[in-house]
């Protein structure tokens, strides 16, 4: 087991092991998922390790539009042949960071300073159901110079909860209008799929204007 103060949640290792270096903490233990030293451990997400719950049965016609009585989050899915199934790599890093949560005292919020990097930090938080102090680690360079100045000068995690507000909204949002209008559209054309988007949508939508129109 591992004794520590702080966590320090990231998203991608490579992060984690910049900010370990701006900390002047030994890095060559990575293979548990983590690096520890200094009072902290360090940990990371690899990517979107949660998404939102889709429907069990595939949506017919009459189901549409389709709007859940509540959104629930899981572990993330990968397609196989015969069908979804939880990916194992998005399970095992996820109990790695929910090992170092239950050991913490406290943690740090390091993941991008953006509307994603503050959705996938809460996100995991509310699924782990910690109640743990937190703190924003706010930067926008990687340099040695600015990571130990961010440490100096963290933010309470509170702040940033009308960004998180408004991250959760569109989240839910785009999770609505890829369900319903990529079904909508697989039952018009009589494809199997269709994904559509609030990024992937508009994108195209924008090509076939400029070359078809």
């Amino acid at each position: 087991s591992i004794k520590i103060m702080i966590a320090i949640l990231t998203e991608t290792q490579t992060l984690a092991r910049q900010i370990a270096l701006g900390l002047n903490m030994d890095v060559k233990t990575e293979n548990e998922g983590y690096f520890h030293g200094r009072g902290f451990t360090l940990v990371w997400t690899g990517g979107e390790l949660l998404s939102l719950w889709p429907p069990e049965n595939r949506l017919a016609k009459s189901d549409l539009p389709f709007i859940p009585e509540a959104f629930t989050l899981s572990v993330r899915k990968k397609q196989v042949k015969k069908g979804m199934t939880e990916d194992k790599s998005a399970a095992r890093q996820l109990n790695a960071v929910k090992n170092v949560f239950d050991s913490c005292d406290s943690i740090i919020a390091a993941t991008d300073a953006s509307e994603n990097g503050e959705l996938t930090f809460r996100r995991i938080y509310a699924y782990l159901r910690c109640e743990k102090p937190f703190k924003r680690l706010w930067i926008n360079s990687l340099t040695a110079a600015s990571i130990r100045e961010g440490f100096k000068t963290l933010r309470e995690g509170f702040l940033f909860d009308s960004l998180y507000a408004a991250a959760d909204c569109r989240a839910k949002a785009d999770y609505l209008v890829n369900l319903n209008a990529s079904r909508a559209f697989s039952l018009a054309t009589g494809l199997a799929n269709c994904p559509q988007g609030w990024l992937q949508t508009p994108v195209l939508a924008m090509l076939c204007k400029r070359f078809y129109c």
